[in-house]
């Protein structure tokens, strides 16, 4: 879900806490249809794998910012500043991709021509506020999993949105969830960070965080890391959930970090771009850029690609934290970068999307939208999709 909590939404997330006494989140039973899902992990995820580092596999096909098709999705509450969009970040299996809307519906679309294959409704869109889908899903044994303000964990079929799987919590599920040899892992607004059986939909564990999680864990060297709202980043034992180390930043930790080369790369609201070593939680190194770090960090040839709410685009050596080159496209940024067939692409909240040679930092092209784009860009086959806040999930060749 990276970097939803802003504006209008962070408005939407204060009145969410107020009404949390008349309302909660909607209460639900536990499903599991018994699938044969003890041994699966993510095919498809938020940042590309379970580790995070932001790299689409290359296809020899580069776009060149030309639409191909746009879908529109809903608002759900028109009075809200900024409280529309599509902030999920979308994924694809076969000939559909995945996303989902503040509007309360996850969507399947035909990657092709945009066309609706299918849309599920959560129950986020019956409660009186929160109905956003913002949590990126991820695809796991013929399902697609996400999380929704609900408090609900969905799992839904792959070729009929029919529901296969779900887990309730007692708070929104705005972190994008990870699967690793049949058990999710994911977060929520009550600070816990859950380990849940996709066979059983039986706790394996939980850790409670001292504040909300909207960060997304990835996976690496036999842990789980992510960021929490209590200011502090964490690693714990995949297995059994126990914190092996933790880092306090000065501000809350937001974005999911990447794990690469046995290193932990993962930004705060205190502006600082942080490479831990995965083993000990020791700092290798540090940037400070002018404002926080919402986006999500990613990792290309040795060098670490992010924006920030400075406005910027920063690469800088993997190593040393030295920094390459930086971008100013004038907004503040909270997509997170991809890459693919040696180019960057990333959103900014000056309405597009950039395409960035990633040695040099030169613009190659842009793509204006509506509204601030914050969805980080799934490419696949030479085709960029991403979301919008201005509802709409774009296609561009």
């Amino acid at each position: 879900m990276e970097a939803v909590k802003k504006n209008g939404l962070a408005n939407l997330l204060f009145l969410t806490f107020l009404m949390a006494g008349c309302t909660g989140a909607s209460e639900e039973g536990n499903i599991s249809y018994g699938l044969d899902l003890k041994t699966v992990s993510s095919e498809r995820a938020f940042k590309g794998n379970i580790h995070r580092t932001g790299l689409h596999p290359d296809s020899g096909k580069k776009p060149a910012g030309v639409l191909l098709w746009k879908f529109e999705t809903g608002s759900w509450l028109d009075y809200f500043d900024g409280g529309s969009g599509v902030y999920s970040s979308p994924v694809s299996y076969g000939a559909k991709v995945f996303f989902g809307s503040a509007d309360g519906y996850f969507y399947a679309l035909d990657k092709k021509d945009g066309s609706l294959a299918w849309r599920f409704e959560t129950k986020a869109r019956m409660l009186n506020i929160g109905k956003w889908v913002v949590s990126s899903p991820t695809i796991a044994g013929g399902l697609v999993f996400f999380g929704a303000g609900d408090g609900n964990l969905y799992g839904l079929d792959l070729e009929t949105g029919a529901i296969k799987f779900r887990f309730h919590t007692k708070s929104e599920v705005l972190s994008s969830p990870v699967v690793k040899d049949g058990v999710i892992y994911f977060g929520n607004l009550s600070g816990v960070m859950y380990a849940v059986d996709l066979v059983t939909v039986a706790e394996r564990w939980r850790f409670q965080a001292a504040d909300g999680i909207f960060s997304s864990p990835a996976i690496g060297n036999g842990k789980i890391f992510f960021g929490g709202r209590d200011d502090k980043i964490y690693a714990l034992d995949i297995s059994s959930g126990e914190l092996k180390w933790s880092f306090t930043t000065d501000k809350d930790v937001d974005g999911a970090p990447a794990f690469a080369n046995g290193v932990v790369y993962i930004g705060s609201g205190d502006g600082r771009l942080l490479a831990l070593d995965a083993s000990s939680g020791e700092l290798k190194w540090s940037f400070q850029a002018y404002h926080g770090i919402y986006s999500s960090p990613t990792v290309y040839n040795g060098v670490v690609f992010f924006g920030s709410w400075d406005a910027r685009v920063y690469a800088l050596d993997a190593g040393t934290g030295e920094k390459r080159w930086e971008l100013n496209t004038g907004k503040r940024i909270d997509s997170s970068p991809a890459i693919a067939d040696s180019v960057l692409y990333i959103g900014s909240g000056d309405k597009k999307l950039y395409a960035i040679d990633p040695t040099t930092g030169v613009t190659l092209w842009t793509y204006e939208t509506k509204s601030e784009v914050r969805s980080f860009p799934l490419v696949d086959d030479g085709t960029i999709f991403f979301g919008s806040e201005d509802s709409f999930l774009y296609a561009i060749k």
